[in-house]
């Protein structure tokens, strides 16, 4: 059965769209990134052989399309501040506090590319197999990396 690029969009433009801005932290930018990466998927469908599930294949080409733009940018340190909250709201679907979700957000801007590059993923409930899929290291390792970032925010959290 053919793949609908337009069933793609509505599925998973949002989501595009959230991993982009957790790169950019400009709203525009990240528009710009999302079209980029919906124009790499209608370009790349025909070649898309099922060897991975269709969303691990789309975050695939939305994280190599965000680490293009990073390094051809070689974009200074993001912060998450300026983030439209209800957005990461949506984003993370976390409940916590202004203030908290802030401080939290700023903590995360000041991880690695890879290391927000994972939380970013795994804030958006995708499985630590896809996680793997699309970072390319081993589930075993996605879910230390989580951990050590989950412990890492957490005490970070707790001095402030």
């Amino acid at each position: 059965m053919p793949i609908d690029i337009n069933e793609i969009t509505h599925h998973y433009k949002s989501k595009i769209f959230q991993t982009c801005l957790g790169y950019t932290n400009d709203i525009e930018e990240a528009n710009d990134l999302t079209q980029e990466v919906l124009i790499r998927i209608w370009k790349g469908i025909k070649n898309f052989r099922e060897d991975s599930s269709l969303s691990t294949w789309i975050y695939r080409i939305t994280v190599n399309t965000c680490l293009m733009f990073h390094r051809k940018n070689k974009m200074k340190k993001i912060s998450f501040n300026d983030v439209n909250e209800s957005l990461l709201d949506n984003v993370q679907n976390l409940s916590y506090e202004n203030e908290e979700l802030e401080q939290l957000n700023d903590l995360i801007s000041k991880l690695s590319v890879k290391d927000r590059l994972i939380i970013i993923l795994y804030l958006q409930d995708l499985s630590y197999k896809d996680i793997s899929d699309i970072t390319g290291i081993s589930i075993n390792y996605v879910g230390v990396k989580i951990n050590r970032i989950k412990k890492l925010l957490s005490n970070q959290m707790n001095k402030l």
